[in-house]
């Protein structure tokens, strides 16, 4: 299955290694969760302004031109499960098994992340001051 036109017009600003992730985490995630339908990419690349904003409004923590999305290619990428309405984004635990599916297959494909529900990567997300539930970052 492809990804949304929309999903693939932000990956055309990503680094080779999160899109070949994201292809494999759409192809696998129904699988593994059949009332999945896959994901879809939210934020690759953010401009100045975007990346701003995304601070302003308690998004990120990050600001301009530090974050992993404001490189070309970015580094980073957001990730909602698909299907999705506005209440699930406060059902944490399909974030939690979204974020740990995500790290599992880049670790299977060997595209190391960061997720930013376990910035730590120590396995623990309740040890985190801030959580960014969608975010993928590629780490090094």
């Amino acid at each position: 299955m492809n990804l949304d036109k929309a999903s693939e017009a932000k990956l055309r600003e990503v680094h080779s290694g999160l899109v070949r992730l994201v292809r494999e985490v759409h192809e696998r995630w129904p699988k593994a969760y059949p009332k999945e339908t896959g994901v879809r990419v939210t934020c690759g690349f953010r401009g100045q302004t975007e990346q701003n904003d995304a601070v302003k409004r308690g998004a990120s923590k990050t600001p301009w031109p530090r974050s992993k999305h404001n490189r070309k290619p970015a580094m980073a990428v957001d990730l909602l499960p698909i299907p999705f309405v506005q209440k699930d984004w406060k059902d944490i635990p399909r974030f939690e098994r979204l974020g740990r599916f995500v790290v599992d297959v880049g670790k299977e494909i060997g595209v190391a992340v960061r997720w930013g529900g376990d910035w730590d990567r120590d396995g623990d997300t309740k040890d985190e001051k801030f959580r960014d539930l969608p975010h993928f970052e590629l780490v090094g």
